[in-house]
């Protein structure tokens, strides 16, 4: 396929950008604006990028809590709290946006390389996209 490497490198970039958000919601997202309670990933057990990230970047005590409440189902909110300030203290919230954000205009740059070759308006759509994905907040 003539287009097949550049669509491949857009929806790569999209995807990860997408992904880092959707664990960063899950971490550190408004619950009212969610429609449910974030921590899913600590809950189920799943090394997402913002529990590996924070699991790299903690000391040996915070690896603990977080050890601790991985894989548990019922993992209080006080919990996840605690893993939250743990985070932010580490600065993985900022992290996790900044590479969010990288990937997003990744994909938005590969997007722009369409105009003259399809419709404008489908072009725009694409470069929006990425910026869109890493800013929602559900």
């Amino acid at each position: 396929m003539r287009y097949d490497g550049e669509l491949r490198s857009y929806a790569g970039a999209l995807g990860i950008a997408n992904q880092i958000h959707d664990d960063w919601l899950d971490l550190f997202g408004d619950p009212a604006a969610l429609g449910k309670s974030p921590g899913s990933d600590v809950r189920s057990g799943r090394r997402s990028y913002a529990l590996a990230a924070l699991l790299a970047s903690a000391d040996e005590t915070e690896r603990k809590v977080l050890e601790g409440a991985l894989g548990d189902p019922d993992c209080g909110d006080e919990t996840l709290r605690r893993i939250r300030r743990i985070a932010r203290t580490h600065g993985i919230d900022r992290t996790l946006r900044t590479e969010a954000d990288r990937h997003a205009r990744r994909a938005a740059a590969q997007a722009a390389t369409w105009h003259g070759r399809w419709r404008k308006q489908a072009v725009e759509f694409f470069e929006h996209l990425p910026a869109w994905s890493v800013t929602r907040d559900r």
